[in-house]
């Protein structure tokens, strides 16, 4: 049971009021448990909420990709993460958004009112054990990119940015699909397009990659890869 002293609760239990999402449809709530009854679609470039927007609700991914930004101090938007199924966007302690959320790739989502998740947690041990996975995950990654960005080489970047995302798919077998263009994968590594594209054009002739399309990959040597990611 969730108590005032935890990190959960403080995290968690943030003031809600009634919302509408003018981006998006409405959803239906179990008021009693806080659990959405329904998953509904949200379209590309939809926007979930915009940094500093009122904290009231989290959102359940069910399928697709959503896309976490900040705008810097200079006025220059830059991407944090790319989040897929079984992730949690909204997670705060904070009574505001800290970055923005906007659908990169149609998706099925849930939706949760902030103000009644202690409550859901208490009766539902399955949501309390997505959301601690959620967290968990969100952690992990956030310390994976701060590594990534503290790397010199270019090549090196790009080595671990193809690693991670083939790891992020549990059934990839090798493939993966870049969850936004190569516009945006450039921005999230603070890279140029040019250089991206570059990179990913000298990996697939030395074939350590296959490019099935322009956002499909197929690791073919995973130990070159991993020997150019360990070389920073």
């Amino acid at each position: 049971m969730l108590n005032r002293d935890t990190g959960l609760f403080n995290l968690l239990s943030i003031r809600a009021q009634d919302f509408r999402n003018p981006d998006g449809p409405d959803f239906p709530l179990d008021q009693t448990r806080c659990t959405a009854l329904t998953a509904r679609q949200f379209r590309e470039g939809s926007v979930m909420f915009r940094q500093n927007d009122p904290a009231e609700f989290l959102f359940e991914i069910i399928s697709g990709s959503v896309r976490y930004s900040i705008m810097t101090l200079e006025g220059r938007r830059q991407i944090l993460r790319f989040a897929g199924p079984g992730d949690i966007v909204g997670l705060t302690n904070e009574a505001t958004y800290r970055y923005s959320a906007e659908v990169v790739r149609s998706c099925a989502i849930r939706r949760y009112r902030t103000d009644r998740i202690e409550m859901a947690l208490e009766r539902d041990v399955e949501l309390k054990r997505r959301v601690f996975n959620s967290m968990n995950r969100e952690s992990d990654m956030l310390r994976n990119h701060i590594s990534l960005l503290g790397k010199r080489r270019s090549a090196t970047k790009v080595a671990i940015l193809l690693l991670e995302m083939e790891q992020s798919e549990t059934t990839s077998c090798g493939r993966f699909t870049f969850p936004a263009s190569r516009t945006e994968i450039a921005n999230f590594i603070c890279m140029s397009p040019e250089t991206l594209c570059r990179k990913l054009g000298e990996f697939r002739l030395s074939k350590l990659i296959k490019m099935r399309s322009a956002q499909e990959v197929l690791i073919l040597h995973r130990e070159g890869l991993e020997r150019i990611a360990a070389n920073g």
